[in-house]
């Protein structure tokens, strides 16, 4: 630095001398202090020019002299107003700002050093060390957003884009900003490299997939922590993340759903219908659409309820009449001892779902169900049409609905657990997958469903092959029994 600032100096002076028409003693006096600027007499130069300098505060070749004395003798501040000049007196010159902006730093001036960097880079955003400098101080000064701009710009430069020091400082900036999906990324990509770096990404990853309660995440990096990084196995967010999942593996799976936002994922297992339910029980009572019962919408816009807690079905009926009340309800004296025609709206329902209509089935088994909510048939077929449109969330609420009013359809169940294995962690929809066998062991769909479970969601072959031989033990007959004995033969 020592080097440059005298090159800088000689240049500058030489370059003014020849553009000006000096006074003689105030040349003898620069260059006299010059002379002791590169002996590295830099207090001697500030002597000699202070006065001067009060007569004639805008004279260049001054101001430069003593700004790089000051900054040579560490006096920042002092040094920092020199250089300020300096960008007035020429704001194309790119080091004055910089040389600005360390100064103001140095001198405990974060936020003027701060303009300065900002403006420096706007003229020279090629500047990969003053997008660094920049970052950190804004980080110091808590300035998350500003200090992650920063950052990012360091990362697109090609020598520091797999740098995990680097990774781990955004990813530590939007954890710290509350961005969770882009902490992983970035902490993700810190993993990838070696060395601290990776140690500190992976145990970020971990708290922050338990803070998030992301079951299946935990697994997998608890798994890779085994496996390459057993040195932080007694970490404290280590040991809490194993209890954790402990906890999910050995709680009971009694739980409750939410019918109210199915969109909104905080509809969890359900068990009841897999351990055998209580009756429905029809409920003898218009609710409204303001009612705190659980629900979620039919097509036509209204709620359609469930009181799953205690099993206690209410509906309200669909607009299909103009002239039908708002909170119309139909008794249910309507559904007990009446000779009921065949629904002609389940039979159009399961045309569409032939035709590979689910949107047309969907609508036509909902009339189906506004007529008689009790037809488990119906919210069985209204599971399988959402399942076929993708909407996982309402076709296992449907078939949730189905289960309760008919606990011991095995098709019902299986149809639920097909859902679950796409919509639950591996380790959770193989638990329910367990308890629907521990109620049907002789049911060999259910042993089939989940041998496989255990095969593709679990690659787990050894209890995968046990299931798939009491599958063949129970059903030697089956469609699938040939391939099913193939493939363990090949194992």
């Amino acid at each position: 630095m020592s080097k440059i600032l005298s090159e800088f100096l000689l240049f500058y002076i030489i370059f003014f001398c020849s553009c000006q028409s000096p006074n003689k003693k105030r040349d003898q006096l620069i260059e006299s202090a010059t002379k002791f600027f590169n002996q590295e007499n830099y207090q001697q130069v500030i002597k000699m020019l202070q006065s001067e300098s009060h007569q004639n505060p805008l004279e260049p070749r001054l101001v430069v002299l003593l700004a790089h004395a000051h900054y040579k003798e560490s006096l920042w501040e002092k040094a920092a107003l020199h250089y300020e000049t300096l960008t007035k007196i020429d704001p194309q010159n790119n080091d004055f700002i910089r040389l600005c902006a360390m100064s103001w730093e140095n001198s405990n001036e974060p936020t003027k050093a701060i303009h300065f960097y900002q403006l420096y880079l706007e003229k020279k955003p090629n500047r990969l060390d003053t997008w660094e400098q920049l970052g950190n101080l804004q980080t110091n000064e808590k300035n998350y957003s500003g200090a992650l701009e920063s950052f990012l710009k360091v990362s697109q430069f090609p020598t520091r884009e797999k740098d995990g020091n680097l990774c781990n400082r955004i990813a530590a900036l939007n954890k710290i900003l509350e961005r969770p999906n882009k902490a992983q990324f970035w902490y993700q990509k810190g993993l990838q490299s070696k060395g601290s770096a990776s140690l500190e990404a992976i145990l970020n990853l971990i708290e922050i997939a338990l803070r998030q309660k992301e079951e299946q995440t935990l697994i997998r990096l608890l798994d890779n922590l085994d496996r390459d990084f057993p040195v932080l196995r007694k970490e404290h967010v280590v040991l809490e993340a194993q209890n954790w999942i402990q906890e999910q593996i050995s709680k009971p799976l009694t739980e409750t759903i939410d019918l109210a936002n199915p969109e909104n994922h905080q509809i969890e297992e359900v068990d009841t219908a897999l351990r055998g339910s209580v009756p429905v029980v029809m409920e003898e009572k218009s609710v409204s659409a303001t009612t705190q019962a659980k629900s979620f919408d039919s097509p036509s816009g209204k709620p359609f309820t469930n009181i799953s807690d205690d099993f206690i079905l209410v509906t309200e009926a669909i607009e299909l009449n103009p002239t039908l009340p708002d909170e119309a309800v139909l008794p249910v004296d309507d559904f007990e001892g009446a000779e009921v025609q065949e629904p002609t709206f389940s039979i159009l329902g399961a045309r569409a779902l032939e035709q590979g209509n689910h949107f047309e089935a969907i609508q036509q088994y909902w009339k189906s169900l506004n007529q008689n909510p009790k037809n488990g048939d119906d919210w069985f077929s209204l599971g399988k049409a959402y399942r076929i449109g993708n909407d996982l969330q309402k076709a296992e609420i449907a078939l949730l609905q189905a289960m309760q009013i008919n606990a011991s359809s095995i098709p019902y169940l299986l149809e639920y657990l097909a859902v679950i294995a796409q919509t639950r962690s591996s380790n959770r929809a193989i638990r329910q997958m367990i308890q629907a066998y521990d109620r049907f062991p002789q049911e060999p769909d259910i042993v089939l469903m989940l041998a496989k479970a255990y095969q593709d969601l679990a690659d787990n072959s050894r209890e995968a092959n046990l299931y798939y031989q009491k599958f063949l033990e129970l059903a030697p007959q089956h469609p699938e029994a040939d391939e099913i004995q193939e493939l363990l033969e090949n194992n």
